[in-house]
């Protein structure tokens, strides 16, 4: 039953996605990405494969915002950021099943930062469920190497910087740190880089 929950999350992802605009290589990286950190952790099997398959339904929540305010190619206004901060709280009208308790953690979870500073609980360090902990960081990454309305995607290296150093969004200590090295050093492999699709 675990694989029709699976299957049945990709449609769903890509019904979410689609309403953005967004393409289906997104869903493709973010579930790449989440699969490099998870196969390091030494998880539990079915735990894994729930982390790595729902990876994609982190932004579901986003099929409540209007779509105008996600399409918008400027800077949003107050208002408007805070309408799409909302998406991790809409979550929960659509995870409801307890299969989905993995998902909804990603959904909810994955704007925390782990210094206490994110959205939309402002939890920090481990009281962050470790499925958004994970997602944060691959979502960072992607959005970083993605071209959005409002800027151009970023190399590797830039990207590693910008989450290493930090810059006006974005810092080092956002990331749970043991998670963030786990990443670099299996992003930074040559063979993990050529799966990634972007410009």
């Amino acid at each position: 039953y675990k694989r029709q929950f699976f299957d049945f999350a990709e449609k769903f992802a890509i019904i979410a996605e689609g309403y953005e605009h967004e393409t289906g290589e997104h869903l493709i990286r973010v579930r790449i990405l989440t699969e490099l950190i998870v196969n390091r952790l030494n998880l539990d099997g079915t735990y894994a494969k729930e982390i790595i398959n729902f990876s994609i339904l982190h932004d579901i929540g986003k099929l409540y915002i209007p779509h105008e305010i996600l399409t918008k190619p400027g800077k949003l206004d107050t208002d408007e950021w805070e309408s799409v901060k909302l998406h991790t709280i809409y979550a929960r009208k659509l995870l409801t099943h307890p299969n989905f308790k993995t998902a909804l953690e990603i959904a909810m979870y994955h704007h925390e930062n782990y210094d206490g500073t994110g959205y939309p609980f402002g939890l920090s360090g481990e009281d962050i469920p470790l499925p958004g902990r994970i997602i944060k960081i691959v979502d960072v990454y992607d959005a970083l190497r993605s071209r959005r309305p409002y800027k151009k995607p970023y190399s590797h290296e830039d990207a590693i910087n910008v989450m290493l150093k930090g810059d006006e969004r974005t810092k080092p200590q956002h990331f749970d740190p043991v998670i963030l090295r786990i990443f670099i050093e299996e992003i930074s492999k040559r063979e993990n880089l050529e799966k990634l699709k972007y410009e």
